[in-house]
Order: structure tokens, then sequence, then C-alpha cells
């Protein structure tokens, strides 16, 4: 702790038990205090502790370590036993800001597997997070932007990128973290598809499991 954040912590103490003292001396009726002064001083104690509370996230929570997701990944989305797609991704720039810990994913969705034992079907699809930040110690949760994709609706064939929000358990172990698993939510206009998220950690580029063989 700075010497300013001691001067700030103990003017802070010196306050709160002030108003703590004055505050129980009058509701013992050892002050004679007004009603309405009363409740100031009930008020201002009830700010303090929320402000106490605040503090206390901000310097233990949110000033928690940032996991060690940095590096390439390989990744599955699924829906059920029947439909799934995935490929690899690269998590960068992983930094704390004023406003979180924030990151950037960019990655491709190399193939689709559309029904259970059917063909697998070889994609180039780049795609890149909109948003993605680390929430609580161990939580990572994005938006996301796939590239221009053919779609129909109404009749009308036409490309827009797909657009999602995903969000994943970071698993925690001995070391780097080696999985994160979660659900993913792929938006409108293209049909609606939601299911789990599976992450695991690349060694190497050859180093995928779960694509075409």
């Amino acid at each position: 702790m700075t010497p300013a954040e001691k001067a700030l912590f103990y003017t802070f103490l010196a306050i709160f038990a002030a108003t703590a003292t004055v505050a129980l001396l009058g509701l013992i009726h050892v002050f004679d205090i007004q009603p309405d002064y009363q409740k100031a001083l009930f008020g201002f104690l009830l700010l303090e502790v929320v402000g106490t509370v605040v503090g206390a996230y901000n310097r233990f929570i949110a000033g928690a370590p940032v996991p060690p997701i940095s590096g390439k990944w390989e990744y599955r989305c699924a829906k059920g036993h029947n439909y799934e797609h995935g490929g690899v991704c690269t998590i960068k720039d992983v930094e704390r800001t004023r406003y979180g810990v924030n990151f950037k994913i960019h990655g491709q969705r190399q193939w689709v597997r559309e029904h259970a034992g059917g063909p697998t079907k070889k994609l180039a699809l780049n795609w890149e997070s909109s948003w993605a930040s680390v929430t609580g110690p161990d939580y990572v949760r994005f938006t996301y932007s796939v590239e221009g994709v053919e779609t129909t609706v109404d009749r009308a064939s036409f490309e827009a990128a797909v657009e999602g929000y995903a969000w994943a358990h970071i698993e925690a172990g001995q070391g780097d973290p080696e999985s994160m698993n979660g659900n993913f939510y792929q938006l409108p206009p293209f049909f609606s598809l939601q299911g789990r998220l599976e992450f695991t950690r690349m060694r190497s580029e050859a180093d995928t499991s779960w694509g075409p063989e």
C-alpha cells in the first residue's frame, strides 16, 4: 500500500468511526439528535459500507491476476449430438484496463458436420471478437463476427456476417489453463443456433483432434 493509499485508508476509517459513534450514541439517546439528522447519519453509514465493498472488489477481485489464456486454441461448437463446427483461434493482447481485463480473438472456422456420422465439410471462414473480456477470476465472455456467409431469408439469398455471443469457464489446473468450456449463441438473421462451446490449448499447428482427418 502506497503512502497516499495509507493516508486515504486511515482518513476513511476515521470518518467511518466518527459517523458510526455519533449515530450509535444518538440511537441510545446519549445525544439528542433530531430525526432528520439521524436519518442522514445512517445514510452516510450506508454509503460508507457500500464504498468499502466496492473498494474491496476493485482491489481484490478486479485486481486478481489475469488468467494466462494467450496462445493458440482449437475449438468446436456443438448443438446436441447432430450438428457441430469448429476450427482454430488465437487469443492475444490480454491486458488490464481501467474498464476491465480485455483481449482479442482471431479465428478460422475450418469445418462443419451437419449430421451425426455424416461427412465433414471443410471451410475457411475467418472470424474475430468484437468485444472480449475476462469476467471474474475464471470466465471469459465475448461477442464475435464471422466473415460474410451466404444465407437465405424469405427466399432471398445474400451474404452477411454471422454475429454471436459466447462465454466459457477457464478450467484451472497445474500451470496454464488447458481447456475452457461454455456455451455459444448465434444471432439472427441466420437460423437460431446455440449449444456447447469447447476450447483446448494447442501445442503445435498440427495439435488438432476435432476436425476432419
